[in-house]
């Protein structure tokens, strides 16, 4: 009984000097990919600490994350590490950075650091998070690089399917026209694509709103139907590319509504254009609010205008 109160000891003084160690080992170390075209996530579960996972958004940068369950075993000044494997005496290991920590929750980094944590577990050496104080380091987290090959794969192909944009980044878009003209440039309608796929993935973008706009150049009257035609044009597109009809409101503004003051060329052009507006309403009146949107339009047009 002596001796095995001897051992525990031991172990206990042990830990106080080495730290605690998180990390899967070789049975339960696996990774989950999940995709959509909306985001693409690489994750580790690491038993009674978390979840590593490296992830991308459409239209935005690879990231990577280490969230604890409750609190990371590191804290202050942390350092992370390419650690090789025992067995392979080639591969050599590197302290990617040393930084100060101040989230007990998670660990987050961008683009370069996450691409070269991924190119060393590509190389089969592990990720690993410590503590850091001079020369001595205590607990620790790190990642295991088994089975990361294949799980990788996966991802590149989630990563390659992302939309070219969230719906931050298309909700509101702009197609600006030259003076006078109606016609979608190969720009254009390579934008109106863009806006035209990412609603046919995101089924809950209910409401498109595409207004058009004119400068001041020649007669109001002129201008309305001016601005009618750049509309049409682009909802048209829309609708060519397969966004449903019955989700479109078209409305026309001549005129009205300037981005800037038509006093110079440079503001001019910013007025004449087609905004692009996509909306995800929550209840059931969208069919009501883009019939409100169209009659209002209607009404308002003037039946009699001067220049």
């Amino acid at each position: 009984m002596r001796k095995l109160f001897y051992i525990i000891v031991v172990c206990l003084l042990a830990s106080k000097v080495h730290g605690l160690h998180y990390e899967a080992d070789i049975a339960h170390a696996d990774w989950q990919v999940s995709s959509s075209p909306f985001q693409c996530s690489l994750r580790q579960y690491i038993p009674s600490m978390g979840v590593a996972e490296f992830y991308q958004d459409a239209g935005d940068e690879l990231r990577f994350a280490l969230s604890a369950d409750s609190q990371l075993p590191i804290d202050k000044n942390v350092a992370l590490s390419l650690i090789p494997p025992v067995w392979n005496s080639q591969l050599q290991g590197d302290v990617l950075r040393v930084f100060e920590s101040t989230d007990v929750r998670q660990l987050k980094f961008e683009q370069d650091l996450s691409e070269k944590m991924m190119r060393g577990l590509l190389f089969g050496m592990s990720v690993e998070f410590s503590r850091y104080k001079g020369r001595a380091q205590n607990d620790s987290v790190a990642i295991s690089p088994v089975k990361f090959r294949e799980a990788y794969q996966n991802f590149q192909g989630c990563m390659a399917g992302l939309l070219p944009k969230n719906f931050e980044q298309i909700s509101h878009s702009k197609i600006q026209f030259s003076l006078g003209q109606d016609g979608l440039t190969e720009a254009d309608r390579r934008a109106l694509k863009e806006i035209a796929r990412y609603v046919q993935a995101d089924k809950e973008v209910n409401a498109i709103y595409v207004d058009g706009y004119t400068d001041d150049v020649g007669h109001r009257l002129d201008n309305l139907e001016l601005s009618r035609r750049r509309a049409e044009q682009v909802a048209l597109y829309l609708i060519q590319q397969g966004v449903n009809p019955n989700i479109v409101a078209l409305r026309y503004h001549g005129d009205h509504y300037p981005l800037a003051a038509n006093n110079s060329a440079a503001n001019r052009a910013l007025n004449r254009r087609v905004t692009v507006r996509l909306d995800k309403v929550l209840d059931t009146s969208i069919r009501d609010r883009l019939f409100n949107a169209i009659t209002t339009q209607a009404e308002s047009i003037p039946t009699n205008a001067s220049p």
